[in-house]
């Protein structure tokens, strides 16, 4: 499997937000913002380069979170 970039534009509450890429010193920050620190240490989420699957989970969550947010959030 070849390891994707972390990037796409997702709907919010009140607009869009485009996200292209997390370094792992942010990841932190965006588990906090999206009020999901259980994942701030999980290994398939926190990197550059992430696998098509672990890719596909985390869209998957942040399909269903950033529509709560503002994109101001």
């Amino acid at each position: 499997m070849n390891p994707q970039m972390v990037y796409g534009l997702f709907p919010t509450a009140d607009g869009h937000i485009a996200m292209v890429s997390i370094v792992p010193e942010r990841w932190p920050d965006l588990c906090r913002v999206i009020e999901r620190d259980d994942l701030k240490d999980d290994p398939r989420f926190n990197g550059l380069f992430l696998q098509p699957a672990h890719r596909q989970e985390l869209f998957a969550l942040l399909d269903m979170i950033f529509p709560t947010k503002t994109t101001a959030e």
